[in-house]
């Protein structure tokens, strides 16, 4: 991660994005199986078929370690203006709120199993195939 300008380390914004970056890192460790890309495409063709859970996942969790800063809340409107016409697969970072929608309703009571069942449904998302696969 390298900033594009000078980075005041106190800001719990800037705190928040480190906290999205490092769960790109327990994605590759825990997930390499729906992460790593098929043999038969292109990183970028791959990229562009698990980028709504990729992104909305590290947005969602982002915001479980850092749930005062809210700095996935800008990204509220675009989910809005998108779901009218777009499915969940074919966004990027605003499926956030699709990721806290399921938290919120997991038949858990408490933060942990809220959690667990996200991580079930991201180890349960197909390793190949394409954005018809990942809707199944």
């Amino acid at each position: 991660m390298v900033p594009h300008r000078p980075v005041n380390l106190k800001n719990k914004r800037f705190h928040q994005v480190v906290a999205h970056e490092m769960w790109h890192c327990v994605q590759l460790w825990n997930f390499p199986e729906q992460i790593n890309q098929p043999d038969d495409m292109t990183l970028m063709r791959w990229y562009s078929v698990i980028d709504w859970w990729v992104e909305g996942s590290a947005e969602y969790f982002s915001n479980v370690v850092y749930p005062q800063v809210n700095n996935e809340h800008f990204r509220a409107a675009k989910f809005d203006r998108k779901s009218r016409k777009q499915s969940l697969i074919d966004m990027s970072y605003e499926t956030f709120g699709f990721f806290q929608f399921l938290a919120n309703k997991a038949s858990t009571n408490s933060q942990d199993g809220n959690i667990n069942f996200i991580l079930d449904l991201i180890r349960s998302l197909p390793s190949d195939g394409s954005k018809i696969d990942q809707e199944k």
